[in-house]
């Protein structure tokens, strides 16, 4: 699997739609790294955005 060279960066993402909207654009703009932490304590509401996102996550692997 490649994973390609740039990761999407979720630090300071805590507002809830904020979190949705930007883990949206990355998936449909073919992010293939999406990196999160317990640290970031967003972790609820990105699961929450990919749950919802509608595309095949075969291929998408989240670093945490």
């Amino acid at each position: 699997m490649n994973l390609g060279k740039i990761g999407f960066g979720t630090y300071k993402l805590v507002d809830e739609e904020q979190t949705i909207n930007a883990i949206n654009f990355a998936l449909e703009n073919d992010y293939k790294l999406i990196d999160t932490a317990s640290y970031y304590k967003n972790e609820h509401i990105i699961g929450k955005a990919i749950k919802n996102f509608n595309k095949n996550m075969a291929e998408r692997l989240i670093l945490r």
